[in-house]
């Protein structure tokens, strides 16, 4: 059996059942489990199942909801997209971080992957994202959560940042991700995320935005704001020397990884 037929064969599976097995899957298509794990490796990389401890779950229905609502993949969907450039995108952001001062972290993959360099640090971080607050909740950060309605798509808190306790804070630094950046500005996808991410901007010092240079010289259908309302921006290599000179140009603080 090809590998394309294979992959077709475990989704389809997997939208009977939901929630499979590596031995299941290996039963009913009478395959090695060896080569289902490759498999399941190969679909969960490209974001088309969840890869689970033993086996595999589908995503279809959490796909379709977060497209029509949030306008992109559910944020396990998205997760391993250009992980490489994103891990190193999200350890250079730590880096910026001073010992104890007060940041906010917005949801969303590439900031995800700073909690994985956040573990011995010390602040005092808001965020919007449950994702986030769960990979920190037992380390020596203080974790500050948004409240609102859970979306699990997206691993966020829905709210529009505007409640009365974070009015107290004076955050020096907003980690942000975005889904595109070119020259008319900076921009994302969905109103009620925009409204909360525009309310982070107005409280911070400093707003870095963490993208991989996938996102630069996109739009998004949302304008969130101008490019030199930006301090600076962490991305990889691939960005363009025409976009380099866009963001000396309007004074940002570029960073390549």
């Amino acid at each position: 059996m090809l590998q394309s037929e294979r992959h077709e064969k475990i989704l389809q599976l997997l939208e009977e059942n939901r929630l499979m097995t590596i031995r299941a899957l290996a039963s009913r298509l009478d395959i090695s489990e060896v080569t289902i794990r490759r498999d399941i490796r190969d679909l969960d990389e490209t974001g088309r199942l969840r890869r689970v401890r033993g086996g595999a779950e589908a995503l279809s229905a959490q796909w379709d909801h977060s497209l029509a609502f949030f306008g992109q993949p559910p944020f396990a969907g998205r997760q391993n997209f250009h992980l490489k450039e994103k891990k190193k995108i999200a350890k250079r952001a730590v880096e910026l971080c001073d010992e104890g001062e007060t940041v906010i972290i917005d949801g969303g993959t590439t900031t995800f992957c700073m909690a994985e360099y956040l573990q011995d640090t010390r602040l005092q971080i808001l965020t919007n994202s449950f994702a986030i607050a769960r990979a920190l909740m037992h380390t020596g950060n203080q974790i500050v959560l948004t409240g609102g309605m859970l979306y699990p798509e997206a691993e966020l808190i829905l709210d529009p940042f505007d409640a009365e306790m974070f009015s107290d804070y004076v955050p020096k630094k907003l980690f942000l991700g975005v889904a595109g950046m070119d020259e008319s500005g900076v921009s994302n996808l969905n109103a009620l995320i925009l409204k909360a991410e525009k309310r982070m901007i107005a409280r911070a010092e400093q707003l870095i935005i963490l993208a991989d240079s996938s996102k630069l010289g996109t739009r998004g259908s949302l304008s969130l704001c101008r490019i030199n309302q930006v301090h600076t921006l962490i991305t990889d290599s691939g960005i363009t020397d025409k976009f380099a000179g866009i963001l000396q140009k309007e004074g940002v603080n570029l960073i390549v990884v």
